[in-house]
């Protein structure tokens, strides 16, 4: 970023006003100089541009201001310099005469605090590697082709799961059918027949048969 150079006559009015400062920057000023806040240099009344900044660390790119001596920043001539500023890469931290006078201490904090802004870590690229292979030790990683033969496990066993209940229904049926059969034939009189079993007849002498006696 290339600096502008201070206006013509900037030079001058800045020593005036380093010659004429208002309490509150001689207080701000007692605590800034001679590196006393963070270890960082800070100039007063320093020209950049067509403006002069009241308190300037060039290293933190920070300009302190105080406002409602100089400065009146709800005017549109305040807000044209601070984008001015901002436009050269400096950051504008602002604070009221009374802060400075009534709560020196909590303007140092803030002034340290933003001596150290929090830079962005920039994105780097990353070129996604190969997926290694398994080689045990924690869970393997899911791969397309693994979802689609677990899908096609699960379809067979719904298939053989379809297929028991068809053969089972089919063989109750069956049963439900020949179960009338059944009944009529335990109750036939040639199986009811087959259950008696024939008188025993006398064979043999000494196998159930009885000796012959005859009257003569």
């Amino acid at each position: 970023m290339v600096k502008k150079a201070p206006s013509a006559g900037a030079g001058e009015r800045a020593r005036n006003l380093r010659r004429d400062m208002t309490e509150a920057e001689k207080q701000l000023w007692q605590m800034l100089r001679s590196r006393q806040t963070e270890g960082y240099r800070f100039r007063r009344q320093v020209p950049i541009g067509g403006f002069i900044a009241d308190f300037v660390c060039h290293e933190a790119r920070l300009i302190v201001e105080i406002d409602g001596g100089q400065h009146d920043p709800s005017s549109e001539a305040e807000a044209s310099r601070t984008r001015f500023l901002e436009a050269e890469g400096y950051r504008v931290l602002r604070f009221w005469n009374n802060e400075v006078l009534e709560n020196a201490e909590g303007v140092r904090s803030a002034v340290a605090e933003n001596l150290h802004p929090v830079t962005p870590t920039p994105i780097r690229s990353v070129t996604p590697t190969h997926t290694l292979p398994h080689r045990g030790g924690g869970r393997k990683a899911t791969t397309t082709k693994d979802l689609a033969a677990s899908e096609q496990l699960i379809a067979d066993l719904q298939r053989q799961l379809a297929e028991s209940r068809a053969e089972r229904d089919e063989a109750r049926a069956q049963s439900a059918a020949i179960s009338p059969a059944l009944g009529v034939i335990d109750s036939s009189p040639v199986r009811a027949g087959s259950r008696s079993r024939p008188p025993r007849r006398w064979g043999r002498a000494g196998v159930g048969v009885m000796p012959r006696t005859d009257p003569w």
